[in-house]
């Protein structure tokens, strides 16, 4: 899952935890940046199917209009992304076993950065 969803995720909950409609203006008010890039942050999720939308057909002028207004967190796909990614974490911090001697180098032994002009040409030692 990426970050950003990851964030809208937790700010849709906590708008939610304030019983305000998750709208995007709500949301992007939790999160403090622009309602459009909630907006495309929301239509990714979308695709993703992390999200759902919400909302109502409007008759106006005998023309149909539906307003998308609400959006709603698909919880048991979310959990299942979730429970993969701790699943995937700990079976990465098993194979890597302890960190080893690598690690722990003092700063007087490790490597440090060579200026240019030290640089010998590789094609003059062949």
């Amino acid at each position: 899952m990426r970050v950003a969803a990851r964030k809208v995720i937790v700010a849709m909950r906590e708008v939610r935890l304030a019983n305000r409609e998750i709208t995007t203006h709500n949301i992007a008010g939790q999160l403090g940046i622009k309602v459009q890039t909630v907006g495309a942050n929301l239509q990714k999720m979308l695709r993703e199917g992390l999200i759902r939308r919400h909302g109502m057909v409007l008759q106006f002028e005998g023309k149909n209009r539906a307003k998308n207004m609400l959006w709603r967190i698909n919880t048991l796909y979310v959990r299942k992304q979730e429970e993969a990614a701790r699943a995937a974490n700990d079976k990465n911090e098993e194979a890597d076993g302890s960190t080893g001697p690598m690690h722990d180098v003092q700063d007087s032994q490790a490597t440090k950065r060579v200026p240019q002009n030290q640089v010998q040409n590789t094609q003059q030692l062949v």
